[in-house]
């Protein structure tokens, strides 16, 4: 499966496109309609917490393949 349809499950590891800061899903809500809120915390040496609309995530953020 294409990381660009894999589920966004919870502690699952994503890469922000832009500057490959890494963050980890800590929270989902279904919002209906298909669509949800992500919540994320930066990890490494990335402090930050965040959310984002399902409908954004992937435009912003790719999965971490697991080692």
């Amino acid at each position: 499966m294409a990381a660009d349809t894999e589920p966004v499950l919870l502690g699952s590891v994503w890469e922000r496109r832009t500057d490959l800061r890494r963050v980890i899903v800590t929270g989902l809500v279904d919002l209906g309609y298909g669509m949800a809120d992500v919540y994320w915390a930066g990890i490494g040496d990335y402090v930050g917490t965040g959310r984002c609309g399902s409908h954004v995530w992937r435009s912003r953020y790719r999965l971490v393949p697991r080692s």
